[in-house]
């Protein structure tokens, strides 16, 4: 869609330190949604521009070098990151639309019983809506967001001598999911949380409407741990000719 963006950044900066700030309002228009054509055209799937979304952000980004000198450095950097998209418009006649097909017509949701992606005016991009009892009868809700309320990265690097050790950390909080892995698993009850292996929650969800997949989707990951060498530049020059330097690395990614 056509897009139209504006920002603010003001880095105060030194040698051993940087903070900068980015604010941003993009507004997305023409969106393409598939949408249920009729029966009689002979396809199960067509395409339709419309619909405007509106995102609002903001990025930060923070580096330090507590220490340094000639043996040992321990630079850092901090990532905070958040954006909230909310649907300001929709096609002429349509108040909300499911988002139940990809482009080619195949279908990648299970329904509001599980949890489902509905495009609503004044209402969030990424809001799950599922069914759930509201005064004793079934009703469907927003019970989920897929977006986190923010995600934030914490890298550090220290060197001593030769020796060089980096790590990288992810925090996603909040934001949900629809686990239907764990629907099958219940469904035969086989989940491994539960006493009864997941089918009591499984009817819950199938026989009396009330959706049982939505989850919290909350994470802190060990991204990348590093831990390297850096060879003497003899040594290097005689290993590998011409070589002005080499370093011995070991390394592992999402560990933890």
């Amino acid at each position: 869609g056509r897009e139209g963006e504006s920002g603010v950044a003001a880095p105060p900066r030194t040698d051993r330190d940087s903070l900068a700030r980015r604010f941003y309002r993009k507004n997305i228009a023409d969106r393409i949604l598939n949408v249920v054509p009729r029966p009689s055209i002979g396809s199960n799937v067509g395409v339709q521009n419309g619909g405007s979304i509106r995102n609002r952000g903001v990025e930060v980004a923070l580096r330090l070098t507590p220490v340094q000198s000639d043996r040992f450095s321990w630079s850092s950097h901090t990532t905070f990151a958040r954006n909230v998209g909310i649907v300001t418009a929709l096609p002429p006649g349509i108040t909300a639309f499911n988002i139940e097909r990809d482009a080619t017509g195949q279908r990648v949701a299970f329904g509001s019983g599980y949890g489902i992606a509905r495009l609503e005016v004044g209402k969030r991009v990424t809001q799950i809506i599922a069914t759930d009892s509201v005064g004793g009868t079934v009703q469907e809700i927003q019970k989920g967001d897929a977006a986190p309320a923010f995600t934030m990265g914490f890298g550090n690097d220290f060197t001593f001598g030769r020796w060089r050790l980096t790590s990288l950390f992810d925090w996603s909080h909040k934001g949900d999911l629809v686990d239907i892995t764990m629907d099958v698993y219940d469904a035969f009850g086989l989940s491994p949380n539960v006493a009864d292996g997941g089918l009591n929650r499984a009817k819950r969800n199938d026989q009396l409407g009330v959706s049982q997949y939505v989850f919290d989707g909350s994470f802190v990951k060990l991204r990348e741990l590093t831990v390297s060498y850096e060879l003497p530049e003899a040594f290097s020059r005689s290993l590998f000719r011409g070589a002005r330097g080499s370093r011995i690395e070991f390394s592992g990614r999402n560990l933890k």
